[in-house]
Parts: structure tokens; C-alpha cells; sequence
């Protein structure tokens, strides 16, 4: 499956991203990502020690400005089979990608640290 990682910036821990891998009950096949800092990127860096391929969607934000992210996530939406979200239940960028991809009756996993401290 071509699998978006996405999540909250304010909970950039590799070890979130392996349990989102390890605990996806599909095989994942691609990496997509929307090439923020955080789980995006630590999704990247994954693909890269796995050798498995990697799709990133950037979000023009000079051309489009706030609708720039909702506008990658409708693509990347489109694209992707599944998600696997790492949400800290506050980041509005991660909740508009898990609404797209619910809407288009995609498999959603979600992982959900609503009262995480992004600072130990």
C-alpha cells in the first residue's frame, strides 16, 4: 500500500513512527509524505532505511498561503492508499488529512497522544 505518514510537529520521535509502522496491520509499499518537519520526515527517513520508494507532496505556500496545506492533503488523499496518523489531538493540518482520508473511505491509522509533552 502506498501509506502517507503524517503527524503533529510537536511529536517528532522515530520510535512514534515505529510503532505506527509496526502496529499497521497492511504491508507498506511507499512512503507518501507532505515533506513537513516532524513525522513526515522521520516517515522519510524509514523509506530510506527500508530501500522503499517515497512520494513526497510539497504545499506551494507562496502561490496558494494558508490554502496551501489543505490543498496537499487533498492530493495526497487522492494519491495514497492509507494513512497513518501520529496526532497530538491539537494540530489542524493532521485532523484535515484524517477527514480526507475518512471521506474517501481510506484505512485511517490513527495514533492519538492527546496529552503528550513535546519536551521532556
Amino acid at each position: 500500500m502506498k501509506v502517507i505518514m503524517a503527524g503533529s510537529r510537536s511529536l517528532a520521535d522515530f520510535g512514534l513512527v515505529l510503532e505506527g509502522i509496526k502496529t499497521f496491520p497492511y504491508q507498506i509499499t511507499e512512503i507518501v509524505s507532505g515533506g513537513s518537519r516532524g513525522i513526515d520526515l522521520l516517515g522519510e527517513d524509514w523509506a530510506k532505511q527500508m530501500k522503499l520508494p517515497k512520494t513526497r507532496f510539497t504545499a506551494n505556500w507562496k502561490r496558494f498561503g494558508q490554502a496551501a496545506g489543505p490543498l496537499r492533503n487533498s492530493e495526497m488523499s487522492e494519491y495514497a492508499d492509507a494513512l497513518i496518523a501520529i496526532w497530538d489531538g491539537k494540530s489542524k493540518g493532521t485532523e484535515d488529512l484524517i477527514r480526507k482520508m475518512q471521506r474517501r473511505e481510506k484505512v485511517v491509522h490513527l495514533l492519538e497522544y492527546v496529552d503528550a509533552d513535546p519536551e521532556p
